[in-house]
């Protein structure tokens, strides 16, 4: 059925550059990336050719890139017993790790982020997107009428298996060994006025996503 589901897909689900979160990290240079879940690579893609990443591998079940031009796909579930295991012994390392509204589809993601440690060179970033379970339009018909209805994609993607607000993701992330650099909560022009008339008290339910950047300080 998770199979069907990724099918059903657009092309642009899976095509477009991260520009939303590389815009709001303090990263410059990337060095070799681990992208888990990278999808088609447009992230990887973009950063090789702006000269941000030196190479990336792209970790990804439902991935149809091909490896070639810095880029190496492995089309494997992020869950598959001893995937971590086998890049260690393979003497894989990485500088940055990217995990992009991918977590909320994982049947695990604690143990995914545990597990990238151990290919991740010391005193490199991890950086982590997931959308915000508190979400005024996720709250509102739940609290008001009842209603959790699913669709095709954003905050309540069917394909969503996880849900983390600001405070649980960022204790995922420590959770794992990192230590947190900073956390941007992603706020839609509609939040604006809301968050402003309320001097900030509600900003956190206007918040659609949250970006997490961390260092693995060994």
């Amino acid at each position: 059925m998770r199979d069907q589901l990724y099918g059903e897909k657009s092309d642009g689900y899976y095509a477009n550059p991260r520009h939303d979160v590389l815009s709001r990290i303090d990263i410059t240079q990337f060095g070799r990336v681990l992208d888990l879940g990278g999808g088609n690579g447009a992230t990887s893609r973009f950063l090789i050719d702006s000269g941000m990443a030196d190479s990336s591998l792209i970790i990804d079940p439902y991935s149809t890139l091909d490896s070639g031009n810095g880029i190496e796909v492995m089309k494997e579930d992020l869950g598959s017993d001893g995937l971590f295991d086998k890049l260690q012994a393979d003497g894989k390392q990485f500088d940055t790790v990217l995990l992009l509204d991918v977590a909320e589809h994982l049947t695990d993601p604690w143990s995914v982020v545990a597990n990238a440690r151990k290919v991740h060179k010391s005193g490199g970033s991890i950086v982590v997107s997931v959308p915000n379970a508190r979400y005024v339009k996720v709250l509102m018909p739940l609290v008001l009428f009842g209603r959790f209805d699913y669709q095709t994609r954003g905050p309540m993607d069917r394909t969503h298996i996880r849900w983390f607000t600001r405070d649980t993701i960022s204790e995922l992330v420590q959770g794992a060994g990192y230590t947190v650099s900073s956390i941007v909560g992603k706020l839609p022009d509609k939040g604006k006025p809301l968050t402003s008339m309320t001097f900030g008290a509600l900003r956190r339910f206007c918040e659609v996503q949250y970006i997490i950047h961390a260092k693995n300080v060994i």
